[in-house]
């Protein structure tokens, strides 16, 4: 009985972290948003990880919901903005290859941690997570300011009066797209 309310939780959850993901955008830089979202999930994963009882486990699997798409919005925000035109193509074909390695990566990471038990594959991809909030940290722009200056980044565009921006239905189309392709996180 764990099990399926366990996926139907972090489901509903990973839509909710997704949604907020976008609106943390709205009001953070992107950067700030990405390592907040993969440091997040890095740290429910641990949370997961100690977890011993069922109750804790349900809990820990929608603390990880929750954080597991918070960086997705911010990822797309950098990947915009580091490309135009029919370079925004190559941008993401990219992106797919370097995610089906990662996942290829993944696996052979967990063919070598399963026979020590589950706790340690969570266990390394909150490291990984944490890794990654760290790196994110370490190498992307600070933010507006800086992303104004730095040439492999324009400027994010102005905001409408209203303080929300809206994609055009070809960007929305494309996330859904992915969304609905995407199966993993990394």
């Amino acid at each position: 009985m764990l099990a399926p309310a366990a996926l139907a939780s972090f489901g509903i959850a990973a839509l909710v972290s997704r949604w907020a993901g976008a609106f943390l955008l709205d009001r953070l830089p992107p950067r700030t948003v990405l390592a907040l979202g993969l440091g997040l999930t890095g740290l429910s994963l641990l949370v997961l990880a100690a977890a011993r009882t069922p109750p804790y486990v349900l809990g820990a699997v929608v603390l990880v919901g929750l954080a597991f798409e918070l960086y997705q919005p911010a990822t797309q925000e950098f990947l915009a903005r580091a490309s135009t035109g029919a370079r925004r193509q190559h941008v993401y074909a990219l992106l797919g290859v370097s995610l089906s390695a990662a996942g290829a990566a993944a696996g052979l990471l967990a063919a070598v941690l399963l026979p020590l038990g589950v706790r340690w594959l969570v266990i390394a991809d909150a490291v990984t997570c944490l890794a990654a909030a760290g790196i994110a940290v370490r190498f992307l722009p600070r933010g507006e300011e800086r992303a104004a200056t730095d040439s492999a980044l324009p400027a994010r565009p102005a905001r409408r009066s209203c303080g929300k921006r809206r994609p055009t239905r070809r960007v929305r189309r494309q996330a859904t797209a992915r969304h609905a392709r995407a199966p993993t996180r990394h």
